[in-house]
């Protein structure tokens, strides 16, 4: 019999040569009795309508891994309509953990705009659960400065909980795709040749800039059991949130941009993947991998076989 926390899991794979609906791939994984994800995992698809269809404000909600639903146990696709610019799946589990604390987010604002977003929570789900709920009004409301709604997310947050999030968000707006981040969830692009190139910034406190940076702001970085922390709390020098700690952590995004003629596919993900693969792997799943659906599901189920022990969230747009 098989560990269920052991990496060596057979997953199910989407057979996107059949019907796509939700309720099929239900019955053909009930059907199948294969192992999936030990923990409750989910996978969501956005595809491409033509002609193009908006639908203003269907959101991705990937996060109820908590319920009692079986269905859960498996990967399972749900489709939603979005523009025909995009083809977006979001593939995620909790992993090892007996809790959830990634959030994600995938909202069209209008034809030429939407808005992609990771966020890995700490303390408690609360502040990558606003930050969910609430982006793409702020992001409006600040008149699509990326800065300013990092600014206020962080601001809103920390009226309500003591709990904190990374944050790592895409906005597509025309031609353009910008990039904004605190801590340390990642954010690559595919370019035209196939070569993959990082959009974010780690801020943690292995990078002397950074543990600069808390020195100045009055924190202290201390060496507990031969990993840093600042304050001796947490390893991000930037967040959202965690208002006990702010400052010295700062919520001012790292920026990005890079034109959409130039790029393929587009990927963010929380830590729990890059705690078991390098980029080059995470580049030739991309690159390998024909459906968005498989390169989000291979992506995460690699992360996890690799032994990650964190939650782990995946969401890859295809352009």
């Amino acid at each position: 019999m098989s560990d269920e926390n052991s990496p060596n899991q057979n997953f199910e794979e989407y057979d996107d040569s059949t019907d796509s609906s939700e309720e099929e791939f239900i019955r053909q994984q009930q059907e199948k009795q294969r192992l999936h994800l030990p923990r409750k995992s989910s996978t969501i698809l956005i595809e491409k309508t033509k002609p193009a269809v908006l639908v203003e404000d269907k959101d991705i909600d990937v996060t109820e891994f908590d319920s009692d639903d079986e269905d859960l146990n498996a990967s399972h696709i749900s489709v939603y309509e979005t523009t025909e610019k995009y083809n977006v799946a979001i593939s995620q589990t909790r992993g090892r953990r007996n809790y959830n604390e990634d959030r994600t987010c995938a909202k069209s604002i209008d034809p030429s705009n939407a808005l992609f977003g990771v966020f890995d929570g700490h303390n408690g789900h609360e502040a990558a659960t606003f930050c969910r709920d609430n982006i793409k009004q702020i992001y409006q409301d600040q008149s699509f400065d990326l800065t300013k709604t990092f600014e206020t997310l962080h601001n809103e947050v920390a009226k309500t909980t003591g709990a904190g999030c990374t944050a790592t968000v895409v906005a597509i707006k025309g031609d353009e795709a910008f990039f904004a981040n605190v801590g340390d969830s990642p954010a690559f692009v595919i370019k035209s040749d196939n070569s993959i190139e990082k959009m974010s910034y780690s801020h943690k406190t292995n990078d002397p800039s950074e543990e600069k940076m808390i020195v100045e702001n009055g924190g202290v970085i201390l060496n507990l059991f031969n990993t840093k922390r600042v304050n001796g709390q947490i390893m991000v020098t930037q967040s959202i949130g965690d208002k006990a700690l702010h400052p010295p952590l700062s919520s001012t995004p790292s920026l990005y941009s890079i034109p959409l003629n130039e790029i393929k596919s587009i990927v963010l993900m929380s830590d729990g993947v890059t705690d078991a693969l390098t980029d080059l792997e995470i580049r030739d799943v991309l690159v390998a991998e024909s459906s968005v659906v498989t390169k989000a599901q291979t992506i995460r189920n690699i992360a996890y076989k690799g032994g990650s022990k964190d939650n782990i969230c995946v969401v890859v747009i295809e352009l």
